[in-house]
């Protein structure tokens, strides 16, 4: 009879573990999918700046070309 009462608690215990194990798996899927989101914000972020200052690089000089040229 104990040793019944023991691998029903022993399978209990195993079931635990493996809820455990469940709950860390999906923790773990949850923080991928943060991480991965986040990396996604900073990519478009750093792409947004590097063309914002581009351009702004690119206007001043070709205004700057326009006004060289304009006055010989």
């Amino acid at each position: 009879l104990h040793y019944l009462l023991l691998l029903v608690l022993l399978l209990f215990l195993f079931f635990l573990l493996h809820l455990l194990l469940l709950l860390l798996h999906l923790l773990l899927l949850l923080l991928l999918l943060l991480n991965l989101l986040l990396l996604i914000f900073f990519f478009f972020c750093f792409f947004f700046f590097f063309f914002f200052f581009f351009f702004f690089f690119f206007f001043f000089f070709f205004f700057f070309f326009f006004f060289f040229f304009s006055f010989f």
